[in-house]
């Protein structure tokens, strides 16, 4: 055998031995990006199970703010009707003021304790306000949850399309040294 025929034996093995340690590490990259691609993907699909949680959990809440609202607006109907009915119980009793003194310390006590029905039903409006207040303020703060894990959820697969891109690019580059590799034995 002449001495360029073992040089290019040996470029031969150098050349074979190079190309299994670049296969290698182009094996080696793949598996840690499809990991990579894994993770991400799991955490997508944890974040999309929050999200329709979420709204799962602020549709039932929102049904439960309809309720109440409804329940609140028949009791004020309610308070309303009984308002306007002692209003013309008391317009009544003035009335019959006139006609019947006798009967005044009665009435007197009767009005007394339609005032204290008022002010206790004014009251009950007022912690039922308070308590529509506080129902409306958890449904913006879910409403902000909410458009917060939909960002999340926007920014994860940005971050996801911007991993595949760059691992298609890498794998183009692999394959592009790999034919071109290919290409400079073979013209040898």
């Amino acid at each position: 055998m002449s001495t360029a025929g073992k040089v290019l034996s040996v470029l031969v093995a150098l050349m074979m031995l190079v190309s299994i340690y670049l296969l290698s590490m182009v094996s080696q990259l793949n598996r840690s990006w499809g990991r990579g691609i894994e993770t991400v993907s799991s955490q997508l699909e944890e974040t999309e199970g929050q999200v329709r949680q979420a709204k799962s959990d602020a549709y039932a809440i929102q049904k439960q703010v309809v309720a109440e609202r409804q329940i609140t607006d028949a009791q004020l109907r309610s308070l309303k009707l009984r308002v306007e009915d002692l209003e013309n119980r008391v317009s009544v009793l003035k009335e019959d003021q006139v006609r019947l003194q006798l009967r005044n310390d009665d009435e007197d006590a009767l009005l007394a304790r339609t005032n204290e029905t008022i002010a206790g039903r004014d009251q009950e409006q007022a912690e039922l306000q308070a308590r529509l207040d506080e129902l409306n303020s958890l449904r913006d703060r879910l409403a902000a949850e909410n458009s917060e894990r939909l960002g999340r959820l926007s920014t994860l697969r940005d971050r996801l399309t911007t991993l595949l891109a760059e691992n298609q690019e890498l794998l183009q580059q692999v394959a592009s040294r790999s034919t071109a590799a290919d290409g400079s034995e073979n013209t040898e």
